[in-house]
C-alpha cells in the first residue's frame, strides 16, 4: 500500500520490474535455447545419454524458474500499473517466451524419444537393453531368461527424464480474469474498505 499511494515511489518500482524483467528475459532465452539443443545430440551410447540427462536438468529447472519468476514480474507490473497498462500490455514479453520455452520442451521431448527407442529403454520397467560387449556376452545366457537382455536404470534418471518430457502449462497469463475490468463491492465498516469478490455460484457468501 505504501508503494501503490505514494505516485513517485510506484513509477520508480514499475522502472525497477521493467529492468528485471529484461535481465530474466536474456536469461530465459539462453536457457530455451539450451535446451532446444539437446535435439541435435544423437547417436549416444546409454552412459553418455545419461550424462546429458543430468545436465538437461539443471537447466529444465533453470528454466521453470525463470518462467516463474518472469510470470510474478508481469503479475506486479500488472497491479501497480493500477489499470492504466493493459494487461495484454504488461504480459507482453512473457508469452512470447513462454512460448520458446515450450517449443524447448517440445524438442527436448523429442530428444528422449528418440534416445528411448535407440537404447531401448523402457522407462515403465525401469530397465534398458544390454548394448555394445555387455549386450553380446549376455547372448547366451538370455535364451534361457530373456530379462538378462536387460538392465536397471538408475532411480535417479527414471524421474528426470520424466520430467522433462512432462511438458508445462504457460498459459496462465490468457487464462486469468482482468482484475481491473471486473465488477467489484466495498463494503466500508468501522472506518476501513473491504473487498468483495463477484459471486461465482449462487449461493456462495
Amino acid at each position: 500500500m505504501e508503494i501503490v499511494e505514494n505516485e513517485e515511489l510506484r513509477k520508480r518500482e514499475l522502472d525497477h520490474l521493467k529492468s528485471l524483467e529484461h535481465e530474466c528475459a536474456q536469461l530465459l532465452g539462453q536457457a530455451n535455447l539450451t535446451i532446444k539443443e539437446y535435439e541435435k545430440k544423437t547417436g549416444l551410447d546409454y552412459g553418455n545419454y545419461e550424462k546429458l540427462v543430468a545436465e538437461a536438468q539443471t537447466w529444465y529447472q533453470y528454466q521453470q524458474v525463470l518462467l516463474d519468476i518472469m510470470l510474478k514480474i508481469e503479475e506486479l507490473t500488472y497491479a501497480l500499473s493500477l489499470g492504466q497498462l493493459s494487461k495484454e500490455n504488461c504480459y507482453s514479453m512473457y508469452l512470447p517466451y513462454a512460448k520458446q520455452a515450450d517449443d524447448a520442451l517440445k524438442a527436448l521431448e523429442t530428444w528422449h524419444k528418440n534416445a528411448g527407442v535407440a537404447l531401448q529403454i523402457d522407462l515403465e520397467a525401469n530397465r534398458r537393453r544390454r548394448q555394445g560387449i555387455e549386450g553380446f556376452f549376455m547372448n547366451i545366457p538370455a535364451v534361457f531368461n530373456d530379462d538378462l537382455h536387460y538392465k536397471d536404470i538408475s532411480q535417479r534418471t527414471v524421474p528426470m527424464i520424466s520430467r522433462q518430457t512432462s511438458g508445462r502449462r504457460t498459459d496462465e497469463a490468457r487464462e486469468d480474469p482482468d482484475l481491473f475490468k471486473e465488477d467489484v463491492r466495498l463494503i466500508a465498516k468501522e472506518g476501513k474498505l473491504y473487498y468483495l469478490p463477484k459471486l461465482q455460484k449462487e449461493g456462495m457468501i
